[in-house]
């Protein structure tokens, strides 16, 4: 039977502004999960998504790195349990990588005007109120999209919190987190940054992000440990902004690449960065 109690908790993440990797924060003061002994509860957040942009991954708050959530799931609507929403994507076996904001990684999708909800599902716990895995959360005086999914039929229920989970977005080669305005309006990092490949293991396909300060010559590429080129991944004058680039795995010929430890280097204007990316299979 799939059932369990939601718990509040401060003490593992605090108040915390917890920052991506593009350069947005959010706030956390209250970590919020679900005791199941049996596994299967979800913390889902709804989104109603305009046309036009592309869904490349989602992001959520975690506050434990050793915690692995069995399922991240993208569900379209409207649905009132998650049982009856169309599934979009989903990824199983996810774990957070040496921070607290987890990054996941999907294909990427079309989207259209349409309502789409992101479930977490939480793992098993025999853990009392207050303890065990849950999802960074801020606490807002009315529900505002953010549900527990708790009951076999996983039926949505409304809780008083703002889940720290979002959509990562691609408009016109440019990665945003969604609620942020398209590139006319967009934020434009204060200096140049690379944050590397994500999901970062990689099985093959990896989203490589970055950031221009300004418009500027830019060349991604990969390299082996031994600073031998592996893969060119784009070269050119880019405009300021945010960035997302994917390698599929593979070398200049076409070929998969062994699993191991590689090398992003961007080198935008002056500025040369580097990010370690690993391809596990």
């Amino acid at each position: 039977m799939r059932s369990g109690r939601t718990f509040l908790g401060a003490a593992s993440l605090g108040m915390l502004l917890v920052t991506a990797s593009s350069g947005q924060a959010t706030l956390i003061d209250q970590v919020v999960g679900v005791v199941a002994p049996d596994g299967g509860a979800q913390l889902v957040k709804h989104f109603s998504v305009p046309a036009g942009p592309v869904i490349v991954g989602v992001e959520f708050v975690s506050n434990d790195l050793g915690t692995v959530f069995p399922r991240v799931a993208l569900l379209q609507g409207p649905a009132k349990t998650t049982s009856e929403a169309q599934v979009l994507a989903e990824v199983k076996n996810v774990q957070p990588v040496l921070k607290h904001r987890v990054q996941v990684a999907l294909p990427a999708i079309s989207a259209k005007a349409q309502d789409l909800y992101v479930a977490v599902t939480l793992p098993a716990s025999s853990n009392g109120v207050r303890e065990g895995p849950g999802l960074g959360a801020l606490h807002v005086t009315e529900p505002n999209g953010s549900y527990i999914a708790s009951s076999p039929d996983g039926s949505l229920q409304a809780i008083d919190v703002n889940l720290a989970i979002a959509l990562i977005l691609q408009t016109a080669g440019k990665t945003m987190p969604s609620g942020e305005q398209g590139p006319d309006g967009a934020k434009i990092p204060k200096e140049t940054f690379l944050s590397g490949g994500s999901p970062n293991p990689a099985a093959s396909l990896a989203h490589v992000q970055f950031g221009l300060d300004r418009r500027m010559p830019v060349k991604l590429a990969i390299y082996n440990v031994a600073g031998r080129l592996v893969r060119l991944l784009a070269e050119g004058p880019m405009d300021a902004g945010l960035h997302v680039v994917d390698w599929d795995g593979k070398d200049e010929r076409g070929r998969d690449v062994a699993a191991g430890v590689y090398v992003a280097k961007l080198q935008a204007g002056e500025k040369v960065l580097t990010q370690k990316m690993v391809i596990a299979k």
